[in-house]
C-alpha cells in the first residue's frame, strides 16, 4: 500500500521548478493508473508558489526558500485517504520540468506498507538519507551575484530577474523601463568584510580582490545588448558594520 512521499530539492535558478507530471504505475502496467497535471498540483500548491511555509492535513511545504529563486524546497504528501493498493510492484515517476536551463538536485522518499515477508527493490541507505542535498549552481566561484543584492533605493523603473544558462548562476538582475537620470542602488556584503557594502548599478557579478594593503578592487561584469540603455556604475563604503 503506497501511503505517501517527500521530495527535497535545490533549485538553481530564479524560475519555477514544479511543472513535471507525476506518473504512478501499479503492478507492472504499461500505462500509469495515475497521470497527474504537474508537481505543483500533486503537492497541493494549486497554482505555483505561495511564497511561505504552509501545511494541511495531507500535504505541506516545510521548506520553501527555493521557489522561483535559487534555494532549497521540501514538499510532502500523505495519502491517508487515497492510499494506492498493489500486489506486486509500485512505480512512482516524477517528470523533471523546469522553466529555466539550470542545475537541480533531487532527493525523494516514498512510504509504503506491506504484509510480512514483502521485500522492496531498494536496500536501506542510511548514509544517503543522512547526506545533505548538494547545492549545484552554474555560478562562478568567489563572486557576488547581482541578483543576490538587496535593492536599497530605486527612483524609477522595474527590477526583476532574467534567467538563462549562459549567465553565472543562470540568471541576472534586470533593471528596465527607467527614464534618463533614474537611479538604482543595490547593496551586498563583501566576503571577509561585513562593513563594506558596495552600491552597484545593475551588476551581474562583482569580485573582490583584497590585497594586504586594504585597498579593494572590484571587477564588475554587465550584460551588453543593442537595445539596452547607457548607464554609469559607482560604488561606496556604507557607514557602520
Amino acid at each position: 500500500m503506497g501511503v505517501g512521499d517527500t521530495l527535497a530539492l535545490h533549485n538553481g535558478a530564479a524560475a519555477w521548478w514544479g511543472e513535471g507530471d507525476e506518473k504512478i504505475f501499479v503492478d507492472g502496467e504499461t500505462f500509469p493508473s495515475h497521470f497527474g497535471t504537474g508537481s505543483e498540483d500533486y503537492y497541493g500548491y494549486s497554482f505555483g508558489d505561495l511564497g511561505t511555509f504552509w501545511e494541511a492535513p495531507f500535504h505541506a511545504e516545510p521548506r520553501w526558500e527555493g521557489n522561483r529563486k535559487p534555494g532549497f524546497v521540501t514538499v510532502t504528501r500523505t495519502r491517508s485517504l487515497d492510499a494506492i493498493p498493489f500486489t506486486q510492484s509500485l512505480q512512482f515517476d516524477l517528470e523533471v520540468w523546469h522553466w529555466a536551463a539550470t542545475k537541480m538536485t533531487y532527493a525523494a522518499a516514498t512510504y509504503w506498507y506491506a504484509r510480512p515477508g514483502a521485500r522492496g527493490n531498494r536496500a536501506p541507505q542510511p548514509e544517503e538519507a543522512a547526506r545533505p542535498i548538494d547545492e549545484l549552481r552554474n555560478r562562478l566561484p568567489g563572486v557576488l551575484e547581482g541578483e543576490e543584492l538587496r535593492i536599497r533605493k530605486k527612483t524609477g523603473g522595474v527590477t526583476e530577474f532574467q534567467h538563462e544558462g549562459r549567465w553565472s548562476g543562470g540568471q541576472q538582475l534586470w533593471w528596465r523601463d527607467a527614464n534618463r537620470g533614474r537611479r538604482l542602488q543595490a547593496c551586498g556584503s563583501v566576503q571577509g568584510s561585513g562593513a563594506l557594502k558596495p552600491a552597484l548599478r545593475l551588476m551581474e557579478r562583482a569580485r573582490e580582490v583584497a590585497p594586504a594593503s586594504g585597498v579593494r578592487r572590484f571587477i564588475a561584469a554587465f550584460t551588453r545588448s543593442p537595445e539596452r540603455g547607457a548607464m554609469r556604475e559607482s560604488r561606496r563604503r556604507a557607514p557602520g558594520p
